[in-house]
């Protein structure tokens, strides 16, 4: 998938659990860059945590100004960080879901079919 979307990358998932039930640490994610303008409440991004100083992966909820606050779907609290232009990282395209074993690819998700599974 990766391969066919000019500047993509995957990621493995870090297991916290933040994201369940949309992916956890068995999942790889594609991630695409895509320009700050464009995202949308419901986008899944990626962004550099100041204080933890690791990538965050986490949806987009609320937008104020020109900064967005995010949220893990399995947390309470929305992150204690604002996303900005300058710690944006880029868009989640697709969840590639892994076999409890890890031997296979079990499916794949894009972003719009993981939003539409949670609604």
């Amino acid at each position: 998938i990766a391969s066919h979307i000019p500047g993509a990358r995957v990621f493995t998932v870090m297991a916290t659990g933040s994201m369940r039930p949309t992916f956890d640490e068995k999942a790889f994610l594609v991630v695409e860059p895509t320009p700050y303008e464009n995202l949308q409440i419901g986008d899944v991004i990626t962004f550099r945590h100041a204080k933890m100083g690791a990538p965050i992966v986490h949806r987009i909820f609320e937008k104020r100004g020109d900064a967005f606050w995010t949220k893990g779907d399995h947390n309470s609290r929305p992150d204690n960080e604002y996303v900005t232009r300058a710690n944006y990282g880029m868009r989640v395209v697709a969840v590639i879901y892994g076999r409890e074993d890890g031997s296979r690819v079990a499916g794949v998700a894009t972003q719009r079919n993981a939003t539409a599974m949670l609604n």
